[in-house]
């Protein structure tokens, strides 16, 4: 009876007390690629942003997005192109600075900026 006592109170310390993430969260916000498009039906409601984590130069997607491509853009103008096939990507380690990302199907798209 003592052990499962204890086991109770270690239980509720380790959920009460704080978890930290190094992770780097960003919203993306949408829109579409060309609003005057025909024949594409449009939802009446907005769409909800898309949350990704940044964890270094490791960046997490939704499942929602794979087979979307991304696009990442320095402020030099310096554009780089990535096909999502997976939750994760790795950016190169000599990627630093505020780049706008893009990550689009064709017909809508997600933007931010993001800080590497």
């Amino acid at each position: 009876m003592k052990k499962i006592e204890i086991l109770l109170i270690l239980c509720g310390a380790i959920c009460l007390s704080p978890t930290y993430s190094r992770a780097e969260s960003y919203t993306l916000f949408y829109g579409l690629v060309n609003p005057n498009q025909m024949g594409k039906p449009v939802g009446r409601a907005p769409k909800r942003p898309l949350v990704v984590d940044l964890v270094g130069h490791t960046l997490t997607v939704p499942t929602q997005v794979v087979g979307y491509t991304l696009i990442l853009e320095s402020e030099e103008g310096e554009v780089y192109t990535y096909y999502i096939t997976g939750t994760t990507l790795e950016f190169p380690q000599e990627l630093s600075g505020n780049y706008q990302i893009s990550i689009s199907d064709g017909n809508s798209m997600y933007h931010s900026t993001i800080e590497l």
